[in-house]
């Protein structure tokens, strides 16, 4: 125990109740400033019951592993658009990311490059051949069109935020996940 007095009880007193007082002052000021619900708050006007009629239906598709693709893809075949209302299909192949920190989201082109990066190389022939499987489904299947292909390279517990940043930025209606 320490003998020395370096503060009174009084200016002790005072210290603890400044930080007592900053603490609750500061908790809800960062809380209404920072509220991330606020992000979303303009979602909820864009479910699939919201939507007019005669408007294109917005679908993102997550896929973890080839092994989703085909019931993803039977399911959007059932969705059966007509010429009215067309669907337009975003893809998102879901890759759990260990021993690293940060995420990453892949934006593909409908061309192939020639370069890949290389920390995400063994994923892209995944990757590719989920890709080409939508293409193929595009190509034989009217009133379908593939919107863009995304691959996020993330943590199992983060991958809710890739998905939220697609739902958001390209207007998404549906979402399936399997």
């Amino acid at each position: 125990m320490c003998t020395r007095k370096t503060l009174d009880e009084k200016s002790y007193a005072i210290i603890v109740l400044t930080r007592a007082l900053t603490t609750m002052v500061s908790t809800p000021v960062i809380k209404c400033i920072s509220d991330p619900s606020r992000r979303y708050a303009d979602y909820r006007r864009r479910a699939i019951r919201n939507s007019t009629v005669k408007r294109e239906l917005r679908i993102l598709a997550c896929v973890y592993s080839q092994e989703n693709v085909p019931s993803i893809i039977n399911f959007l075949a059932a969705t059966n658009p007509t010429k009215d209302c067309s669907v337009c299909i975003y893809v998102l192949h879901l890759v759990d990311l260990v021993g690293r920190a940060a995420s990453l989201l892949v934006e593909h082109d409908k061309q192939p490059k020639q370069k890949q990066l290389t920390h995400i190389q063994s994923h892209s022939r995944v990757s590719e051949k989920i890709n080409k499987a939508f293409d193929k489904f595009e190509q034989r299947s009217q009133n379908f069109t593939i919107g863009q292909a995304y691959t996020a390279v993330a943590p199992f517990a983060g991958m809710y935020n890739n998905v939220c940043d697609i739902i958001m930025d390209k207007r998404i209606n549906l979402v399936i996940i399997p």
